[in-house]
């Protein structure tokens, strides 16, 4: 009884070896085919998280602007309401300075980012291409 489980043993072994190979030559190819879709959409992914983060960015940058633009057009305002009250002192001239500095930044932020956030977004746009490309070509 043994002997014959052994044969049955190998020849079940030798089968599934035959099976396996087969479908190793066959799922082969594909997975070489597929495989530069899959690397081109993986980089796609990581573009499309780092242009939503630079999208972020910018868009904090631009309200940090347009804040500092508002607290000093708000400053000049309430300035030339009360002109007749006030007198132009230090130390509003160094709050007015202090204001028109942040907006100076806020602007080169904003700049900056802005930037960025086109850079990301043109790689973002080639990776997308890429993945069409790949799309195409594997099936």
């Amino acid at each position: 009884m043994g002997f014959e489980a052994n044969s049955t043993f190998r020849i079940l072994m030798n089968e599934s070896t035959r099976r396996l190979k087969l479908s190793s030559k066959k799922l082969g190819s594909c997975i070489e085919k597929a495989r530069p879709y899959y690397e081109a959409l993986e980089k796609a992914k990581v573009a499309q998280l780092e242009c939503q983060a630079a999208t972020l960015k910018y868009q904090r940058a631009n309200e940090i602007h347009a804040a500092a633009k508002e607290t000093v057009a708000l400053a000049e305002q309430r300035f030339m309401s009360n002109s007749h009250e006030w007198q132009f002192d230090n130390a509003w001239q160094e709050m007015l300075n202090h204001a028109t500095i942040k907006v100076m930044d806020a602007e080169k932020q904003k700049a900056e980012s802005g930037a960025e956030h086109q850079k990301k977004a043109k790689v973002f746009e080639e990776a997308e291409k890429k993945v069409s490309i790949a799309s195409h070509a594997c099936c």
